[in-house]
């Protein structure tokens, strides 16, 4: 009587174990990529309204200039590592009725607020920032400190640095 072997050889085996294995270290880098672009695109998405809350508020308050503008502000959520050599203001500071007392006396134009500065946590759970305005020789940048935790990106920047997140505000 004739016996016949059934399965895979050790040989076959390893040969498609192999085959998996390359598969998988092409495919884990590519899948963090994508995660991190998911959710650089989430924190441009929630930076979007506020941005252009605060285009409008910037417009109608017309600051008086000021070198190095008027300070860093946060959003809510845990703040990134970053630049600043003060601690930085609430944005919620932008969302009463009346000015915050660090821009009362710089606004030329009307205070129109309300603002509706809504700065939720960033994808990470860390506080979106606004860089220093009322400086013009500076760029306002609305920006999320991305993986890392670190703010790269400053208000002497024209693009966004390192893994951040940004919006160009003005």
């Amino acid at each position: 009587m004739r016996r016949t072997a059934f399965g895979f050889s050790r040989v076959e085996a390893l040969l498609v174990l192999g085959c998996l294995l390359g598969l998988g270290a092409v495919m884990v880098p590519a899948s963090q990529r994508e995660l991190a672009f998911g959710r650089n695109a989430i924190s441009h998405a929630t930076m979007d309204p506020a941005v252009r809350e605060l285009r409008r508020a910037l417009k109608e308050m017309r600051l008086t200039p000021r070198d190095g503008g008027y300070g860093w502000f946060a959003g809510q959520g845990e703040l990134p590592k970053g630049p600043w050599r003060t601690a930085p203001h609430g944005a919620a500071s932008l969302t009463g009725s009346h000015p915050p007392a660090e821009l009362a006396s710089a606004i030329r134009g009307q205070w129109h607020g309300p603002y509706a500065l809504n700065l939720p946590p960033d994808a990470f759970g860390r506080a979106m920032m606004l860089t220093p305005f009322g400086d013009p020789a500076r760029v306002v940048w609305c920006l999320s400190a991305g993986a890392n935790g670190i703010l790269e990106t400053t208000d002497g920047d024209l693009t966004v640095q390192g893994d951040d997140a940004g919006v160009r505000v003005r």
